[in-house]
């Protein structure tokens, strides 16, 4: 079990973990090792607790996550064939008209 951390002990720390944590950008763990080095040694819950009562957030960057792949919800499977795409010319013979090759 952890040790109880007082109020006192995170108002001191506060500053440091939300610099670390939120400006740059460490995921939690990280930064739990950061203050473990400054004889801090709270659980990962009790840092979680505390960044919620704090109301602190890393803002999320959507772009840095790759795309989740789509589900395949037909019970075939498709060919090469499926997507292609038909060729469109004007015809010679009817002006306007369109043939698809």
């Amino acid at each position: 079990m952890s040790p109880t951390i007082t109020f006192e002990q995170w108002e001191e720390r506060k500053e440091e973990i939300l610099r670390l944590y939120i400006v740059e950008g460490l995921a939690l763990k990280p930064v739990m090792r950061a203050m473990r080095a400054h004889d801090f040694d709270p659980s990962e819950s009790q840092y979680r607790t505390k960044l919620k009562k704090w109301q602190r957030r890393k803002p999320r960057n959507h772009h840095q996550r790759a795309p989740r792949p789509a589900q395949n919800t037909s019970s075939t499977i498709a060919s090469p064939l499926d997507f292609a795409t038909p060729s469109i010319s004007q015809s010679s013979t009817q002006p306007g008209a369109l043939l698809v090759e």
